[in-house]
Parts: C-alpha cells; structure tokens; sequence
C-alpha cells in the first residue's frame, strides 16, 4: 500500500491519477446500458430540436395535447440546446458521448481533491461506493451535464475557507451558466450560505465584516442566478415543484427505500463507521449541511445523488487529518522519513506525456463510440416497435399515453396526454392523469369523455389496459412485452 501511494508524489501526479480515474468513468458511461433509460431524455433532446428550429426556447408548451399553450418554464433549456446540438451533429451516440464527457470531467474533479487530502488507496477506497451510487444516476438528462459546475464551486468554497477568504469572482459567472443548465444550481447558493455561516462562526474578530461580505457575495450570486430566460421565475421553480401535491407519485421523487440493500445503506453505514471509529472532527456548519442533504435524499431518492458527491468532498479533509494522526511514524527532528522520496518537481516531459496519453485515449474512445451506430430499442421508456404499428390517422387522435412513454411520443412528434414534464401540467391535470393510470372506472369515463382518447399506448401490465382488454368499446392494435395499444372500436365523430 505505501508503495503505490508512493506513486502520487506531487500535485502532478495527482491530476494525471485523476485523469486516468475519469478515462475508466468516461469508458463506463461510453458502454453503459443504462444512458438512456429515463423517458425523460426523449422531451429533452426534441425540445433542443425543437429549439435550433424555431431560433427561440418555447415559452409555451408546444408538444403536448392537454397542456397546449400553458406557460412552460424551461429551466433546462441550455442543457437541452446542448443535448439537440449533439443529436443533430452525431444522433444518440453524440448525446451519450456529451454526457459521458460530462461525467468523466465530474470524476476527475472529484478525485482530484480528494486526493488533496487522502494518499491514493484511501482515496479509491473512500470514493469507491460514492461513484458506484453516481454511476447509477448517469442518465442522458441535465443534471449530469452540471457535475463539473458543481465540482468546481464545492472546491473552491472549501479552499477559500482553508484560506479564510471569499471565493473567487469567476464563480459568480459560473452560477449564470449553472442556472441556465439545470435547477439545481439552487444547491451552490445554499453551499454558499451554508459556507458564508461557518466563516461568520469561525471568526473570532471582525464578525461583522466578515458577515457583510459573505452576504454581498451571496447576493452577487444570487443576482447572477436570475440572468436566464426565465428571470424571477427560474429561482421560484424549484420550490414550486418540491411542493407539488403528488410529486412522490414520479418514482425519482420518492423517498428512499431501504427494503433491501442499497448502495445508499451502505454509503451511510460506511460513513457513520468513520465519524466514530476515527472521531472526525467536521465543525458544526458542515455537520448541519451533511444533515441537510441527507434529510433530502431520504425524502427524495433523486437527492442522493448530491449526497453522494458533496458528502465525500466534505468527509476528504478531517479523513486525511485523522489517518496522518494515527499512521504517523515518529521522528527525529530534521531527519527525513525512512524510505521517503526526494522532492519531485511537478510536470516534466514524463508527466506530459503520460497526460497526452489519456488525451488521445479520451479521444479515441469517443470517436470509437461515434462510429459504432446507436439506435433505440423497446424498452420500458422507447415503445418503439409498438408506436410503429400504430397508423398515421390514430396517431394524430388523442391518446392516453403511460407516464414513462410521454416523451418519446413527443420525440416522433406525437401529442401525449402526458410527460416528465408534470410541473408544466399542474398539480390539477397530473391528479386527472394519476387516478386515471390507477383504472378507476369513474375517472377513465370522465377523462375519456373530456379529452375524447381515441387510443392508448401503456405497459401490458398495467391497470389502464387491463382495463381496455375488457371494454367492449375497444379492441388491442398491437402488443408485445413492452407496450401495448388499445383503439377505440368505433371511432369518436370530429368535434
């Protein structure tokens, strides 16, 4: 173990670590199977087509049939101009390619400074569960596109408290890119506050002083998380949609769930084994931020993923203090340790080239996957066979669609009912949509009745179709082990 940690001798060497650590997480994401699990990837890349065709973001909803017009808040329109520009450039492999890079530079980041205060073993070992729980929410969605932005602003808090200073001015623009990208730049204001207490409770003098300045930075960011298109209402959304009144009804919004092991459980349990077996000493403000993020990952599973990345950032420090404490050798005043190595002067031609290494690797692993064509398949999100049976003339009635399907109907510029995007519907037409997926028969005659459904695309298992399959009014189309498509029998005369 000393040897290999003997390895990393400079900061050199610590970023090129980190570099090969983000090759291996860029060479997961470029082979996952799970990129584009999440319905919610279709919306997202028809709405930066939708976008780069009509030279403007919608202020509108302009996909749906049920929520047509209504006021659209597209707090991830950066984000998803990105992920249209890569479908555009290289189809679905350009945007998993976005989101691997995305996360691979994430990784590198995070590595990197936890290797600022850990040798590498204990580094690996400390991040090991940490990056297995990230893994798991790599999905071709914004908020991967932000790990970077978020990286970047928790390391340059905890530097600047290191250094009992306010953070650099270059992160109040990088909140401006962040709030356009996805809603949770909301976290780097609250890690701003949370950061701006502890130096407020740290300072023995000039309180006052340091409070002032903490605040006027705060604001400043604050002021620079507004520069989007949706002003005001950009930093009200994110408050609006916690407070959505069936908001756990959306599998990512529910609480966590510690039936059966999990890589959260044993996230927890690691740390927790850590604060008590080597007494790590965090401050109270950290503490309460720890508590914070995990009150949210338990009320919300989607949460966890903050958790996972913020905890570890956190933990790296006190850690690294602890284990210098009790596996430090004693010694002799002014002799070097047994064993130890010479000062290595950072860089050097070896070090460039080992960085030019991973480089051209970076780029042959991305330009490799660009070259291997990736299309759709069936799956619990993509009907894609089952949509294809369906006719022009019943694709253009309309449809009561499963949640999960909304978006990829949308891609292939079909109206659902219903999508990922239930903050834009309302809590009211969500409820119509919940208690009619449900199959209870008073909200399928009314919702039926109101919309006119002319037919119905859902997962053969599910209530709404059990239903259909037993409705005299209507006959199956097309099934196969991921969809299935109900038509009416007779179809309804034109309003």
């Amino acid at each position: 173990m000393d040897k290999i940690d003997a390895l990393i001798k400079t900061d050199h060497d610590r970023w090129v670590a980190a570099l090969f650590f983000g090759l291996v997480a860029l060479v997961l994401c470029l082979t996952s199977t799970q990129m584009f699990y999440d319905g919610d990837t279709n919306w997202h890349v028809a709405t930066g087509l939708w976008s780069l065709e009509h030279g403007h973001i919608p202020a509108t909803d302009p996909f749906s049939f049920t929520a047509v017009g209504r006021k659209w808040i597209t707090h991830e329109w950066l984000s998803e101009l990105a992920m249209g520009l890569a479908f555009k450039g290289a189809g679905w492999g350009g945007v998993r390619v976005l989101i691997s890079l995305a996360f691979a530079g994430g990784m590198v980041l995070f590595i990197r400074e936890l290797l600022r205060s850990l040798n590498l073993v204990p580094t690996l070992l400390v991040a090991m569960i940490p990056c297995r729980l990230l893994f798991s929410h790599v999905l071709a969605r914004p908020h991967v596109l932000v790990l970077p932005l978020m990286a970047i602003c928790m390391i340059e808090l905890l530097a600047a408290r290191r250094q009992d200073r306010l953070p650099s001015l270059w992160l109040l623009p990088m909140m401006t890119l962040w709030s356009n990208l996805h809603g949770s730049y909301i976290f780097g204001l609250a890690f701003m506050g949370f950061f701006g207490l502890e130096a407020l409770v740290d300072t023995s003098a000039g309180r006052l002083r340091t409070g002032l300045l903490w605040a006027a930075y705060g604001a400043a960011a604050l002021a620079c998380s507004v520069i989007t298109p949706n002003f005001i209402d950009g930093l009200v959304y994110p408050f609006y949609v916690m407070n959505m009144a069936d908001l756990q009804a959306i599998d990512e919004w529910k609480p966590a769930n510690f039936s059966t092991l999990s890589e959260l459980e044993v996230l927890l349990v690691a740390t927790i084994f850590l604060l008590f077996y080597k007494k790590l000493s965090l401050g109270l403000v950290r503490i309460l931020l720890l508590l914070t993020l995990l009150h949210m990952t338990l009320q919300h599973v989607r949460q966890e993923f903050i958790l996972a990345f913020v905890g570890p950032l956190l933990l790296a420090e006190p850690l690294g203090q602890a284990l210098k404490a009790t596996d430090a050798p004693a010694q002799v005043p002014g002799k070097a340790p047994d064993g130890a190595a010479a000062p290595v002067p950072d860089g050097g031609v070896r070090g460039l080239a080992v960085v030019a290494v991973i480089a051209v690797a970076v780029v042959l692993a991305a330009g490799l996957r660009l070259a291997i064509p990736e299309g759709r398949v069936d799956s619990e999100t993509t009907p894609v066979t089952a949509l294809a049976h369906v006719p022009a003339e019943i694709r253009s009635q309309p449809v009561f669609n499963d949640y999960s399907f909304g978006g990829w109907l949308i891609f292939n510029h079909v109206r659902p009912f219903m999508d990922g995007r239930s903050d834009m519907y309302g809590d009211a037409l969500f409820r119509t949509f919940l208690d009619t997926w449900r199959g209870e028969p008073d909200a399928i005659a009314r919702t039926f009745a109101k919309y006119r459904i002319g037919w119905v695309i859902a997962p053969p298992s599910s209530t709404l179709i059990h239903w259909a399959a037993h409705a005299p009014d209507w006959r199956r189309l097309y099934q196969d082990k991921w969809a299935a498509v109900y038509v009416r029998r007779t179809p309804l005369p034109a309003s």
